[in-house]
């Protein structure tokens, strides 16, 4: 089988996952829970530099990029 046919997860949807992770994580940054708003101004640049980073690793690392986003895929459906 192909492997180019088996289906992936979106790029944007696992820069949204990844900045909502981020988001999560700076919610704790001094030990203490501090909730803020998951607010497109605030998190637009990470979410952007998440997609350059998925991007680059899909034009730099093919293969990986597939079998990790295919992964992805059959996690979440």
């Amino acid at each position: 089988m192909n492997t180019v046919t088996k289906p992936e997860l979106p790029i944007a949807m696992v820069a949204l996952g990844a900045t909502a992770v981020y988001a999560v994580i700076l919610e704790w940054k001094d030990g203490i829970r501090s909730v803020k708003p998951f607010d497109s101004n605030l998190y637009a640049k990470v979410y952007k530099e998440h997609v350059v980073t998925i991007k680059a690793m899909q034009s730099d690392h093919p293969k990986a990029f597939h079998f990790s986003m295919h992964e992805l895929y059959c996690h979440v459906r």
